[in-house]
C-alpha cells in the first residue's frame, strides 16, 4: 500500500540500469531521407543535459521556459536541465507558441531565464527588443546566419541531428567570427571530415 514506507514497498524496488539502456525513442522528421525511430540511451541524455547545465551555467535559480514539444529531441535539455540542477520548468501553452509577444509575456510572468527556440523563431524573438527575463536562448533546427541580438538574451547557436540527440556543436552566437560558424563539438562528441567516398581525410 502507499502508506508503507517507500523503502519497504516491494513494488518500488530500485531498477538496475546502465548508460546504454534505451531511455526513449525519438522519431525523426525525415528531412534527410526516410523518417525513422531512434533509440536514445540514458548516457546520451545525461551527456546533453550535463553539458547544457555546465556550458550555460543553469542553476537552481533558473527556470526553463519549454517552448518545444515533448516529442522533439530538444525536450531533453528542457526537461532534465532543471532536474539535475534543482531549477524550475514551465511548459508554454500550445495556443501561444506562435505569438512572440504572448510567449514573452509568459516568460516574464513566470520569470523564465532559459529557453530553446527554432532558429527562425528564435532570431525574431532575440532581435525584437522586447524586455524579457530570458537570459539564455538556445537556437537550433537550421543555420542561424546573421544575428543582431543583445548579449543580455545570451544567444546560443546549436547544431546537430536527432541521431546524435540534437546537439553536436555549439557556439555563443555573438562570439562567432563568421555567421557561418556552427561552433565546436560539445562534450563527448567527435566529428570526422570525409571525402566523397566517405573515407576519413
Amino acid at each position: 500500500s502507499i502508506e508503507e514506507g517507500i523503502g519497504e514497498a516491494d513494488h518500488l524496488k530500485t531498477a538496475k540500469i546502465c548508460g546504454d539502456d534505451t531511455a526513449c525513442i525519438l522519431y525523426t522528421s525525415g528531412t534527410t531521407g526516410v523518417p525513422k525511430g531512434l533509440k536514445v540511451t540514458r548516457r546520451a541524455m545525461n551527456n546533453l543535459t550535463l553539458w547544457y547545465v555546465k556550458t550555460t551555467g543553469f542553476t537552481s535559480e533558473d527556470i526553463y521556459g519549454m517552448h518545444c514539444s515533448y516529442v522533439f529531441d530538444m525536450h531533453v535539455q528542457a526537461l532534465y536541465s532543471p532536474v539535475v540542477s534543482g531549477g524550475g520548468l514551465y511548459v508554454l501553452p500550445e495556443d501561444i507558441r506562435l505569438d512572440l509577444k504572448k510567449c514573452n509575456d509568459y516568460f516574464n510572468e513566470h520569470n523564465c531565464t532559459h529557453t530553446y527556440l527554432t532558429s527562425q523563431v528564435g532570431k525574431l524573438f532575440a532581435e525584437s527588443g522586447m524586455k524579457t527575463t530570458i537570459k539564455r536562448i538556445c537556437f537550433g533546427g537550421m543555420k542561424l546566419g546573421m544575428l543582431n541580438a543583445p548579449d543580455s538574451v545570451g544567444p546560443f547557436e546549436s547544431y546537430g541531428p536527432s541521431e546524435n540527440l540534437a546537439i553536436s556543436t555549439s557556439i555563443f552566437a555573438n562570439k562567432r567570427i563568421d555567421p557561418s560558424s556552427i561552433g565546436r563539438f560539445v562534450d563527448n562528441v567527435k566529428g570526422y571530415v570525409l571525402d566523397k567516398e566517405r573515407r576519413r581525410i
